[in-house]
């Protein structure tokens, strides 16, 4: 679901992310996969995204439960909004030993990020480029959790 804040005519878009019963966490995107750009592995959240989603979890006033599963929403936005986490790019890459500990299927790009507010470190992989439809890597996403 995409939304745009008439205040600043920036476009946000909601994101849901399920933890299944193995404690894997997955971006809720199956649109990704019935396109051919992927297999499940591929929306699988890891190395740092996915301890944050455990922290964020933690926070959710009201968690919500679908399907028997745990799940977060959020608001994402490649543009400051008030009220919002922000992540910031250190830098593109990917670590294959982390890939293959997480049976993270091979990919050829990456990004390494840190969360602002706590300096909380996390890599997100190229199924972020399609969520965030860009065509490289934002320097900053700006996240607000729904589930408050």
């Amino acid at each position: 679901m995409e939304t745009t804040n008439q205040t600043s005519q920036t476009m946000q878009q909601e994101v849901s992310f399920t933890k299944e019963n193995d404690g894997l966490w997955y971006v809720d995107r199956p649109d990704f996969i019935e396109l051919g750009y992927g297999t499940k592995g591929n929306l699988l959240m890891v190395a740092g995204a996915d301890t944050l989603l455990d922290a964020l979890l933690s926070q959710a006033e009201n968690p919500i439960i679908h399907n028997g599963h745990q799940t977060i929403s959020m608001m994402i936005s490649l543009q400051p909004q008030a009220g919002f986490e922000c992540i910031e790019k250190v830098s593109d890459g990917f670590d294959l030993e982390t890939l293959r500990r997480y049976n993270h299927p091979v990919v050829e790009s990456g990004a390494n990020y840190i969360l602002r507010s706590n300096g909380h470190k996390l890599w997100l992989c190229p199924t972020l480029l399609y969520v965030i439809r860009q065509n490289t890597y934002s320097n900053e996403i700006y996240f607000k959790l729904n589930n408050n």
